[in-house]
Protein backbone atom coordinates (compact mmCIF):
# COMPACT_ATOMS: atom_id res chain seq x y z
CA UNK A 1 0.00 0.00 0.00
CA UNK A 2 1.51 3.31 -1.10
CA UNK A 3 2.59 6.11 1.21
CA UNK A 4 0.20 9.22 1.02
CA UNK A 5 2.05 12.29 1.53
CA UNK A 6 0.41 15.15 3.17
CA UNK A 7 1.69 18.60 2.32
CA UNK A 8 2.39 20.61 5.45
CA UNK A 9 0.25 23.91 5.33
CA UNK A 10 2.55 26.82 4.79
CA UNK A 11 -0.42 29.48 5.44
CA UNK A 12 0.26 32.15 8.40
CA UNK A 13 0.08 31.03 11.91
CA UNK A 14 -1.41 32.73 15.26
CA UNK A 15 2.47 34.58 15.06
CA UNK A 16 2.02 35.63 11.92
CA UNK A 17 -1.23 37.49 12.83
CA UNK A 18 -1.59 41.30 13.39
CA UNK A 19 -1.23 41.81 17.68
CA UNK A 20 -4.42 43.67 17.84
CA UNK A 21 -6.79 40.76 16.28
CA UNK A 22 -5.78 38.58 19.02
CA UNK A 23 -6.70 40.92 21.77
CA UNK A 24 -10.77 41.74 23.69
CA UNK A 25 -12.19 44.36 21.75
CA UNK A 26 -12.12 46.16 24.81
CA UNK A 27 -8.56 45.09 26.36
CA UNK A 28 -6.45 47.91 27.61
CA UNK A 29 -9.50 50.63 28.03
CA UNK A 30 -9.78 50.46 31.61
CA UNK A 31 -10.37 53.91 33.64
CA UNK A 32 -7.15 55.81 33.77
CA UNK A 33 -6.42 58.21 37.00
CA UNK A 34 -6.50 61.46 36.04
CA UNK A 35 -2.65 63.03 35.32
CA UNK A 36 -1.51 65.80 37.98
CA UNK A 37 -2.61 68.71 36.33
CA UNK A 38 -6.16 67.27 35.59
CA UNK A 39 -6.46 66.85 39.21
CA UNK A 40 -5.24 70.27 39.38
CA UNK A 41 -7.70 71.45 37.53
CA UNK A 42 -11.36 69.90 39.06
CA UNK A 43 -9.84 70.84 42.43
CA UNK A 44 -10.02 74.45 41.35
CA UNK A 45 -13.53 73.91 39.85
CA UNK A 46 -15.22 72.28 43.30
CA UNK A 47 -13.16 75.59 45.10
CA UNK A 48 -14.77 77.33 42.67
CA UNK A 49 -18.29 76.20 43.00
CA UNK A 50 -18.33 76.03 47.18
CA UNK A 51 -17.15 79.81 46.73
CA UNK A 52 -20.24 80.65 44.64
CA UNK A 53 -22.45 78.72 46.64
CA UNK A 54 -21.62 80.45 49.66
CA UNK A 55 -21.88 83.66 48.13
CA UNK A 56 -25.15 83.29 47.11
CA UNK A 57 -26.17 81.89 50.89
CA UNK A 58 -24.50 85.04 51.96
CA UNK A 59 -26.55 87.33 49.79
CA UNK A 60 -29.93 85.52 50.67
CA UNK A 61 -28.98 85.75 54.70
CA UNK A 62 -28.40 89.55 53.86
CA UNK A 63 -31.43 90.12 52.63
CA UNK A 64 -33.89 88.53 54.93
CA UNK A 65 -32.06 90.17 57.91
CA UNK A 66 -32.41 93.84 55.50
CA UNK A 67 -36.33 93.42 54.91
CA UNK A 68 -36.82 92.76 58.53
CA UNK A 69 -34.97 95.41 59.84
CA UNK A 70 -37.17 97.67 57.11
CA UNK A 71 -40.22 96.10 58.55
CA UNK A 72 -39.67 96.96 62.21
CA UNK A 73 -38.68 100.67 61.31
CA UNK A 74 -41.82 101.39 60.00
CA UNK A 75 -44.65 102.92 62.31
CA UNK A 76 -46.98 100.86 62.80
CA UNK A 77 -50.61 101.07 60.90
CA UNK A 78 -53.37 103.34 62.38
CA UNK A 79 -57.23 102.69 61.90
CA UNK A 80 -59.09 105.45 62.50
CA UNK A 81 -62.01 105.17 64.77
CA UNK A 82 -65.45 106.42 62.84
CA UNK A 83 -66.85 109.51 64.55
CA UNK A 84 -69.92 109.25 66.78
CA UNK A 85 -72.97 110.44 64.90
CA UNK A 86 -75.33 112.65 65.79
CA UNK A 87 -78.39 114.50 64.53
CA UNK A 88 -78.15 118.07 63.05
CA UNK A 89 -81.51 119.52 64.13
CA UNK A 90 -81.07 122.29 61.46
CA UNK A 91 -80.65 119.42 58.57
CA UNK A 92 -83.01 117.13 57.42
CA UNK A 93 -84.09 114.19 59.59
CA UNK A 94 -81.93 111.75 57.46
CA UNK A 95 -78.85 114.25 57.40
CA UNK A 96 -76.13 113.62 59.74
CA UNK A 97 -72.82 114.90 60.23
CA UNK A 98 -70.04 114.47 62.75
CA UNK A 99 -69.16 116.88 65.36
CA UNK A 100 -65.49 117.68 66.77
CA UNK A 101 -64.21 114.80 69.77
CA UNK A 102 -65.15 117.40 72.57
CA UNK A 103 -68.94 117.34 71.57
CA UNK A 104 -69.14 113.46 70.74
CA UNK A 105 -71.16 111.81 73.49
CA UNK A 106 -69.36 108.48 74.58
CA UNK A 107 -71.67 107.33 77.36
CA UNK A 108 -72.02 103.92 77.35
CA UNK A 109 -75.15 103.93 79.62
CA UNK A 110 -78.83 102.85 77.65
CA UNK A 111 -80.18 105.85 75.74
CA UNK A 112 -83.06 107.62 77.27
CA UNK A 113 -85.50 107.16 74.33
CA UNK A 114 -87.65 110.10 75.32
CA UNK A 115 -86.35 113.81 75.25
CA UNK A 116 -86.35 115.89 78.58
CA UNK A 117 -88.92 118.78 79.80
CA UNK A 118 -86.74 121.53 78.69
CA UNK A 119 -88.52 124.12 76.48
CA UNK A 120 -87.37 124.56 72.56
CA UNK A 121 -84.44 127.14 71.81
CA UNK A 122 -85.05 129.35 69.03
CA UNK A 123 -81.84 131.07 68.65
CA UNK A 124 -81.03 128.26 66.08
CA UNK A 125 -78.90 126.37 68.11
CA UNK A 126 -78.50 122.82 68.99
CA UNK A 127 -81.58 121.59 71.24
CA UNK A 128 -80.45 120.02 74.31
CA UNK A 129 -84.13 118.80 74.84
CA UNK A 130 -83.58 115.90 72.15
CA UNK A 131 -81.31 112.80 73.18
CA UNK A 132 -78.53 112.38 70.69
CA UNK A 133 -78.03 108.66 71.37
CA UNK A 134 -81.53 108.04 68.96
CA UNK A 135 -82.25 108.85 65.19
CA UNK A 136 -85.54 109.86 63.70
CA UNK A 137 -87.07 107.40 61.79
CA UNK A 138 -90.15 108.19 59.22
CA UNK A 139 -92.96 106.37 60.30
CA UNK A 140 -94.95 103.94 57.92
CA UNK A 141 -97.31 105.71 54.79
CA UNK A 142 -95.77 109.32 55.96
CA UNK A 143 -96.05 112.06 53.18
CA UNK A 144 -96.93 115.82 53.13
CA UNK A 145 -100.49 116.61 51.88
CA UNK A 146 -99.30 120.20 51.74
CA UNK A 147 -95.37 120.93 52.17
CA UNK A 148 -94.83 121.88 55.52
CA UNK A 149 -97.79 122.03 57.10
CA UNK A 150 -100.20 118.97 56.91
CA UNK A 151 -98.63 115.61 56.51
CA UNK A 152 -100.26 112.14 56.68
CA UNK A 153 -98.87 108.55 57.86
CA UNK A 154 -99.70 105.40 59.36
CA UNK A 155 -99.80 104.75 63.41
CA UNK A 156 -96.76 105.81 64.64
CA UNK A 157 -95.82 103.32 67.24
CA UNK A 158 -92.01 104.23 68.76
CA UNK A 159 -90.76 107.01 69.62
CA UNK A 160 -88.31 107.96 67.28
CA UNK A 161 -91.79 108.03 64.96
CA UNK A 162 -92.31 111.28 67.53
CA UNK A 163 -88.80 112.44 67.18
CA UNK A 164 -89.56 112.18 63.20
CA UNK A 165 -92.52 114.13 63.66
CA UNK A 166 -91.13 116.60 65.77
CA UNK A 167 -87.63 117.22 63.81
CA UNK A 168 -90.06 118.45 60.65
CA UNK A 169 -92.19 121.07 62.54
CA UNK A 170 -94.65 119.35 63.18
CA UNK A 171 -96.74 120.18 66.48
CA UNK A 172 -100.36 118.93 66.11
CA UNK A 173 -100.69 115.01 66.17
CA UNK A 174 -104.37 113.52 65.48
CA UNK A 175 -105.15 110.19 66.22
CA UNK A 176 -108.26 108.89 64.16
CA UNK A 177 -107.95 105.82 65.70
CA UNK A 178 -110.70 104.22 67.84
CA UNK A 179 -108.80 101.06 69.03
CA UNK A 180 -106.00 102.06 70.01
CA UNK A 181 -103.88 105.24 70.86
CA UNK A 182 -100.34 106.40 70.59
CA UNK A 183 -97.69 107.17 73.52
CA UNK A 184 -96.00 110.66 73.63
CA UNK A 185 -94.65 110.02 76.71
CA UNK A 186 -91.43 112.37 76.74
CA UNK A 187 -92.63 114.46 74.01
CA UNK A 188 -95.66 116.69 75.63
CA UNK A 189 -93.90 119.45 75.78
CA UNK A 190 -93.22 119.02 71.51
CA UNK A 191 -96.66 117.78 70.61
CA UNK A 192 -100.01 118.76 70.96
CA UNK A 193 -101.84 115.38 70.47
CA UNK A 194 -106.00 115.16 70.08
CA UNK A 195 -107.81 111.80 69.50
CA UNK A 196 -110.80 111.86 67.21
CA UNK A 197 -112.39 108.31 67.34
CA UNK A 198 -113.31 106.92 64.51
CA UNK A 199 -113.46 102.69 64.40
CA UNK A 200 -111.82 101.36 61.32
CA UNK A 201 -113.80 101.08 58.15
CA UNK A 202 -115.95 103.62 59.24
CA UNK A 203 -116.82 106.71 58.18
CA UNK A 204 -116.53 110.51 60.38
CA UNK A 205 -119.44 112.08 61.23
CA UNK A 206 -119.50 115.82 60.33
CA UNK A 207 -119.13 116.65 63.96
CA UNK A 208 -115.80 114.62 63.67
CA UNK A 209 -114.87 116.29 60.60
CA UNK A 210 -115.54 119.78 61.87
CA UNK A 211 -113.36 118.73 65.45
CA UNK A 212 -110.48 117.93 62.50
CA UNK A 213 -110.49 120.77 60.72
CA UNK A 214 -110.70 123.50 63.58
CA UNK A 215 -107.42 121.66 65.27
CA UNK A 216 -105.96 121.71 61.21
CA UNK A 217 -107.23 125.54 61.54
CA UNK A 218 -105.65 126.17 64.95
CA UNK A 219 -102.37 124.79 63.20
CA UNK A 220 -102.68 126.84 60.28
CA UNK A 221 -102.66 130.22 62.55
CA UNK A 222 -98.97 129.48 64.49
CA UNK A 223 -97.98 128.81 61.56
CA UNK A 224 -96.94 125.17 62.65
CA UNK A 225 -97.17 121.74 61.19
CA UNK A 226 -99.88 119.41 61.53
CA UNK A 227 -100.20 115.49 61.30
CA UNK A 228 -103.14 113.19 61.21
CA UNK A 229 -103.22 109.58 61.12
CA UNK A 230 -105.17 106.12 61.53
CA UNK A 231 -103.64 102.40 61.59
CA UNK A 232 -102.83 102.42 57.97
CA UNK A 233 -103.22 106.54 57.06
CA UNK A 234 -105.36 105.78 53.91
CA UNK A 235 -109.20 104.92 54.90
CA UNK A 236 -110.14 107.09 58.00
CA UNK A 237 -107.28 109.61 57.10
CA UNK A 238 -108.12 110.11 53.56
CA UNK A 239 -111.72 110.78 54.02
CA UNK A 240 -110.36 113.79 56.70
CA UNK A 241 -107.91 115.18 53.99
CA UNK A 242 -110.68 115.04 51.27
CA UNK A 243 -112.92 116.86 53.55
CA UNK A 244 -110.25 119.59 54.27
CA UNK A 245 -109.69 120.03 50.52
CA UNK A 246 -113.25 120.73 49.58
CA UNK A 247 -113.46 123.36 52.06
CA UNK A 248 -109.89 125.15 52.12
CA UNK A 249 -109.42 124.49 48.39
CA UNK A 250 -113.29 124.54 47.28
CA UNK A 251 -113.03 121.24 45.52
CA UNK A 252 -115.69 119.83 44.50
CA UNK A 253 -116.31 116.20 46.41
CA UNK A 254 -115.38 113.75 43.66
CA UNK A 255 -112.40 116.00 42.63
CA UNK A 256 -111.36 116.29 46.16
CA UNK A 257 -111.64 112.36 46.43
CA UNK A 258 -109.50 111.61 43.08
CA UNK A 259 -106.79 113.73 44.31
CA UNK A 260 -106.32 112.72 48.16
CA UNK A 261 -106.44 109.05 46.32
CA UNK A 262 -103.54 110.37 43.63
CA UNK A 263 -101.41 112.07 46.44
CA UNK A 264 -102.08 108.76 48.71
CA UNK A 265 -102.95 105.70 46.33
CA UNK A 266 -105.71 103.09 48.60
CA UNK A 267 -106.86 106.32 50.28
CA UNK A 268 -110.92 106.41 50.80
CA UNK A 269 -111.52 102.60 51.12
CA UNK A 270 -115.04 102.79 51.50
CA UNK A 271 -118.00 103.82 49.77
CA UNK A 272 -119.72 104.93 52.81
CA UNK A 273 -116.45 107.22 53.86
CA UNK A 274 -116.44 108.45 50.25
CA UNK A 275 -120.52 109.20 51.07
CA UNK A 276 -119.73 111.77 54.37
CA UNK A 277 -117.45 114.08 51.59
CA UNK A 278 -120.03 114.36 49.38
CA UNK A 279 -122.49 115.26 52.02
CA UNK A 280 -119.92 117.55 53.67
CA UNK A 281 -119.54 119.20 50.43
CA UNK A 282 -123.52 120.04 50.43
CA UNK A 283 -123.11 121.35 53.99
CA UNK A 284 -120.44 123.36 53.46
CA UNK A 285 -122.07 124.82 49.82
CA UNK A 286 -125.55 125.33 51.69
CA UNK A 287 -123.40 127.17 54.66
CA UNK A 288 -121.81 129.58 52.05
CA UNK A 289 -125.00 130.22 50.51
CA UNK A 290 -123.59 128.57 47.09
CA UNK A 291 -126.37 125.86 45.51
Amino acid sequence: MPTVVVDEYKGPGPQDLPRNRLKPKDYGRGLRLPDHITSFRMYHILVLVCLLLEVQLSAADGLQSTTATTLSNEPPIEIPCLPTIAIDPSSTPLAVMSQASSSISHSTSAPDLSPSNNNNNNDGQEDQAFPSQILPKMPKNFSWVVDGFLAALGFPNEPANMLYLVRHGIKYLISLTAEMAPSIKGFEDKLVWSQIKIKDFSPPTLEQVDEFLKVVEKARSENTGVAVHCLMGKGRTGCMLACYFVKEWELPAEDALRYVRELRPGSVQTRVQADVVRIFEKNFKGARGVT
